[in-house]
């Protein structure tokens, strides 16, 4: 979604993250000694174990029980300041009445392991309950232009023009179009995930998200407050987030309630996207006849295969696995990464023009 209010399939929400994950929740019981200990007192009660001769029998004992697993996270809901509170509640009553949304936005992806700054810049529309579009084109840099973020070569990163893409939600279906290569790829959307629940998107606070679901989902901080705007910090509690990015900033504009700007933060440190958005209308009269018009038809419904685009046809499991929105190319498989890519290391805060750190 970077606007896109949709909730993408989850049936094989990428089954090695969750492993990993659980394995981490294992680790003490993996630093646990499991073998003899030199240092390890006999029990009172039983004689010294003689130490085993080279040709004797290695006489196996019943292993000692292993302590319990602890109970998961419950993810129970925290107490928050009551400014953070309100803001919360106003954003959920100001979503609600929307409609249909439409605007522009741009989209800079840093690449910090090769120092690669990629631009583009586009268009969105937004019809609740399930149906959203973006249309992406790469900006060229102008000739000599630097890139005012600076790698770890204490260089300025490249700029680098990004490839023109486009996202589309028609509420059954999520449909991820390579306008350079003229194909296209879909992955439908469980039954149980359309319609009203399609709100259950891995970038929730965008769109219409109720205040205790948002609370519920995210730790959040409220890093300033002012007259309009809200520069909130949301760290995802759950896995289904998790694998999408390490944590979100935001920058609410209080008189729309709508994101001036997010930066996102890949779970590898490696990646960062930063997206701006500005001509934004709120339930714009007269949205679904001048959309039809602008694409002489359903916009959430090209006939690709008639506009000579191809489809690319995955495995099931691969097809059905979670695909990140907030940037398509970088799905929940592990690609490796390569110029372009989604995200950065962690910083906060947020400059004092308001816009989003470099």
């Amino acid at each position: 979604m970077t606007l896109i209010t949709m909730r993408f399939t989850q049936i094989s929400i990428a089954v090695p993250c969750a492993l990993a994950l659980l394995a981490g929740t294992s680790s003490p019981l993996l630093g646990q000694q499991s073998g003899p200990s030199s240092n390890r007192q006999q029990p009172a009660n039983r004689p010294p174990t003689r130490p085993a001769q080279a040709n004797s029998q290695v006489v196996q004992t019943a292993a000692a029980p292993k302590p319990a697993r602890p109970e998961p996270d419950n993810l129970i809901i925290p107490e928050l300041s009551p400014e953070l509170e309100a803001i919360l509640k106003d954003w959920e009553v100001r979503s609600a009445a929307i409609k249909t949304l439409h605007g522009k936005h741009q989209r800079t992806v840093y690449n910090l392991v090769f120092e690669v700054e990629k631009r583009s810049q586009g268009e969105f529309w937004v019809e609740t309950p399930d149906k959203g579009r973006i249309d992406l084109v790469g900006v060229t840099p102008e000739k000599g232009e630097k890139s005012e973020k600076i790698g770890k070569s204490a260089n300025p990163f490249r700029v680098e023009e990004d490839r023109p893409e486009k996202w589309i939600c028609n509420g059954k279906s999520v449909i991820a179009v390579n306008d350079e290569e003229k194909t296209f790829e879909t992955a439908d959307i469980p039954e149980s995930e359309r319609g009203a629940n399609i709100i259950n998107s891995p970038l929730p606070f965008l769109f219409g998200l109720k205040a205790v679901d948002m609370k519920r989902r995210f730790k959040l901080d409220l890093r300033k407050d002012t007259q309009n705007a809200a520069y909130l910090i949301a760290w995802p509690r759950t896995l289904q987030d998790q694998v999408n990015y390490e944590r979100a900033m935001i920058i609410l504009d209080k008189k729309t309630y709508i994101p001036t700007a997010v930066k996102l933060f890949d779970p590898s440190g490696n990646l960062e996207t930063v997206y701006t958005f500005k001509e934004v209308k709120i339930n714009d009269q007269g949205f679904t006849k001048w959309m039809k018009e602008r694409f002489r038809g359903n916009p959430f419904e090209p006939d690709l295969k008639k506009m000579g685009y191809k489809q690319i046809l995955k495995p099931v499991q691969e097809n059905e696995a979670l695909v990140n929105p907030v940037d398509p190319r970088q799905r929940i498989q592990q690609r490796p990464i390569a110029p372009g890519g989604n995200q950065t290391a962690p910083r906060t805060g947020s400059n004092s023009n308001g816009s989003m750190p470099r």
